[in-house]
């Protein structure tokens, strides 16, 4: 659990320094670590999460079967990509040898509500093949 920034309450409609959900997950690609995944959610809704082990479970199945509502595919109203410098921490977990570059996309998901339900930062690492496309409603 984290306390939500500016940036992380505007971006779920909260107050700045309410309670979120944080989970940090490595992804991996054919066994080789491809992304840090930082996904950010409103604890008075997503509490539950906090107590199940989302090692190999589907976030958004897991928000389904407890909530009943649907995350709606390719809804995002503001995606921001960069680039950036690996951290420390990365490097361990990526298991680099040195600073390297990696590719940020900053992403706010929605529900069928229309309310805002996750803000994802994830960190993508070079050496792989990223395809991304963007389709506007």
């Amino acid at each position: 659990m984290v306390s939500a920034n500016a940036v992380m309450a505007k971006k779920l409609e909260l107050k700045d320094g309410e309670k979120l959900v944080y989970l940090k997950r490595l992804r991996h690609v054919n066994d080789r670590p491809v992304m840090i995944e930082h996904v950010y959610l409103p604890y008075s809704k997503y509490g539950f999460l906090s107590k199940i082990d989302m090692e190999n479970c589907s976030l958004y199945e897991k928000i389904t079967e407890k909530t009943g509502l649907q995350i709606e595919d390719n809804c995002y109203t503001s995606i921001m990509l960069e680039t950036n410098i690996t951290t420390e921490e990365e490097i361990v977990l990526m298991g680099l040898s040195e600073l390297d570059a990696v590719f940020v996309l900053t992403e706010t998901v929605y529900l069928n509500t229309g309310k805002s339900a996750t803000y994802y930062k994830n960190r993508y690492f070079w050496g792989i093949i990223l395809n991304f496309s963007c389709q506007i409603k």
